[in-house]
């Protein structure tokens, strides 16, 4: 085996320019399938961070107004409570309310404006996976007053210090209490948040009066979350919707008005949805795009790797000659040719690999993009292995035929 690496290392230097060419092509091909790879994965993934992602579902509904039809990702606050009232199967509601006017968050002389806020159910630790970092999850959101804070704003305000117990002005004027700080949220997530506020005023509460809870069905403000069991028909749940209307909604509907709801799977949210009101999602035909093109530019590399390799072998007939003359044996020979192909394409992926590290380091491909793509070495190791593979079955073919046939 020595003897083999050692031809094949002199024959790497001997055609440097062929060997140039040919490992430069197959490990560009690499390189973008690397990067395509990181991306599809990326929004193929989306809130699968979860614990509960195949169990959690997110209504949506439809307003008809005299024919005109409108989908909403929100719904009304009281839906969600009275469903679990009506569906024992229902395990859990998680209610996300978001504040659309970025509100100032201020601590001693320091205040700033945040976007990604929400008002939240205090379950919404339990449901939704974060990484707790300060405080307890479990009753984080009870007082009115709490909030619990990701660790960007906790650093922005206290640096590292523990801020558990601190109390911040909302808004120069409210104080509110931090009781938990939370990991950042990946980004590949359809609902990311800075800030979660617990409940605190009256129109965001169910009301008592069963007319009262019955007319708010017919507004909309909520993101509601319902945790079902495992491998739920969600297709039944139109028909369970339709029989929640006719009790509870029908009798108070406006003329020429009529509503209907269905559930959106949590992991599909972000690809598959296209309602009204719903936070930023994907383009799932980028998805099935930048696939197709992963794949023709690594068959078109690998073929051309290929006839490269078949081509240049062919010219060591002679050599090949020769050798069986001095008493080299066949399995030799084969072993001597694969050996080398093997080399090439696994240098191949080294290059392409050291290419994707580059790029992501030195140019604004996740500008480009509109993601931050992370390092496959040390990130994504199920990728790096999966090109290994495919390294291997590509010098193995390119190979295989000046083993068998010189």
């Amino acid at each position: 085996m020595n003897t083999t690496l050692k031809i094949t290392l002199r024959r790497l230097y001997r055609d440097r320019l062929y060997a140039a060419i040919n490992v430069a092509g197959l490990s560009l091909a690499f390189g973008c399938c690397l990067i395509l790879a990181l991306y599809l994965h990326s929004e193929l993934t989306y809130d699968t961070h979860h614990v509960n992602h195949r169990t959690i579902f997110r209504i949506v509904n439809e307003f008809n107004v005299n024919g005109k039809v409108d989908d909403f990702a929100v719904t009304s606050a009281s839906l969600g409570p009275m469903l679990r009232e009506k569906m024992p199967e229902i395990r859990d509601v998680v209610r996300f309310r978001r504040l659309w006017n970025s509100p100032m968050l201020r601590y001693e002389d320091q205040g700033y404006f945040w976007e990604d806020t929400y008002l939240a159910d205090p379950n919404v630790f339990t449901v939704f996976t974060h990484e707790v970092i300060y405080g307890d999850p479990a009753t984080a959101l009870l007082e009115p007053a709490s909030i619990a804070v990701s660790q960007t704003f906790a650093r922005r305000y206290f640096g590292d210090e523990n801020p558990i117990g601190r109390v911040m002005q909302l808004d120069g004027r409210e104080p509110r209490k931090v009781t938990l700080v939370f990991a950042d949220l990946p980004e590949n997530t359809h609902l990311r948040y800075d800030v979660l506020f617990a409940y605190t005023h009256e129109s965001l509460r169910v009301p008592d009066n069963v007319t009262a809870r019955r007319q708010s069905l017919w507004g909309i403000s909520e993101y509601t979350y319902l945790v079902l069991p495992e491998n739920y028909p969600i297709e039944n749940f139109p028909a369970i919707a339709s029989r929640f209307y006719d009790e509870e909604m029908k009798p108070f509907e406006l003329p020429g008005w009529s509503w209907r709801a269905w559930l959106q799977p949590l992991r599909d949210i972000h690809l598959y949805s296209d309602v009204g009101n719903d936070r930023p999602v994907g383009n799932r035909f980028y998805v099935y795009g930048f696939f197709a093109v992963a794949v023709f530019v690594l068959l078109v590399a690998s073929i051309n790797y290929v006839n490269l390799s078949t081509a240049r072998t062919v010219k060591r007939a002679r050599e090949v000659g020769m050798r069986k003359i001095l008493g080299a044996r066949r399995g030799y020979l084969m072993l001597q040719f694969l050996t080398e192909s093997l080399l090439f394409a696994a240098l191949a992926l080294v290059f392409g690999v050291a290419t994707v590290e580059l790029a992501l380091k030195l140019t604004p491909l996740n500008l480009w993009l509109g993601k931050t793509l992370s390092g496959p070495l040390l990130q994504q190791p199920w990728l790096l292995a999966g090109l290994a593979a495919f390294a291997l079955l590509t010098g193995a073919l390119s190979g295989l035929y000046p083993a068998f046939y010189l």
